[in-house]
């Protein structure tokens, strides 16, 4: 069930403008942000597990170790904003505006980030194993020592994504595109690559072992 809170003197409600609060370290789990305007707002530290965020623009908000467990940020906009340590495990991010956010050593494992934008992001050293990035626009990301075991890419366009020595055993990059990615020393053990689009691809050191290749043959 969602609370009705006020936290620092702001009504915490659906379409709330809280544009430049500061809200750090403050308790907002199971409550009800739906299309509130957040954008510039402190939130580092603060309680957001289970919330209903759908809608909400957080663009250039201070996120960082912010827990997100759970909530629901479908729709949401939060481009620019610093979510470096923030734990979003099982969170809803489909169809999500994250242009150029920062999810530097985020947890994002098991979350929902299917059709988001997710262009020029920094993942470097996220935890991503079993997130949905169907259909996901991701070129240009940052994925550097990111774990992605059991993600699935289906569809997903990684155009000039950086995923060196990142950790990618058993995912599904069925259909995606890896044009001009640079995979050097990644781990594609298991991992499927049926129809993929790796033409210019640098993959020096990476590993293939058990890997389904592009045209369907299993490398050994």
């Amino acid at each position: 069930m969602l609370r009705v809170v006020e936290v620092n003197g702001y009504k915490i409600e659906p379409n709330a403008n809280l544009e430049g609060a500061d809200l750090g370290d403050a308790d907002l789990s199971n409550v009800n942000l739906s299309y509130a305007n957040l954008n510039d707002s402190e939130l580092s530290n603060a309680n957001l597990s289970n919330s209903n965020l759908e809608g909400a623009n957080f663009i250039s908000a201070n996120c960082m170790d912010t827990n997100f467990e759970g909530a629901n940020l479908q729709g949401a906009n939060l481009g620019c904003a610093n979510l470096e340590g923030a734990i979003l495990t099982n969170s809803n991010l489909a169809n999500a505006s994250l242009y150029q956010t920062k999810f530097v050593g985020a947890w994002l494992v098991a979350a929902n980030l299917n059709n988001s934008d997710l262009k020029e992001a920094d993942l470097e050293g996220a935890y991503l194993s079993n997130v949905d990035f169907i259909d996901a626009d991701l070129t240009g990301v940052r994925l550097r020592h990111a774990d992605l075991t059991g993600a699935n890419l289906a569809n997903a366009d990684l155009t000039g994504a950086n995923l060196t020595r990142a950790i990618l055993k058993n995912a599904n990059f069925a259909n995606a595109v890896l044009t001009g990615a640079n995979l050097e020393d990644a781990d594609l053990t298991g991992a499927n690559l049926v129809d993929a689009k790796i033409d210019g691809a640098y993959l020096i050191n990476a590993i293939f072992a058990g890997t389904t290749m592009p045209d369907g043959t299993v490398h050994d």
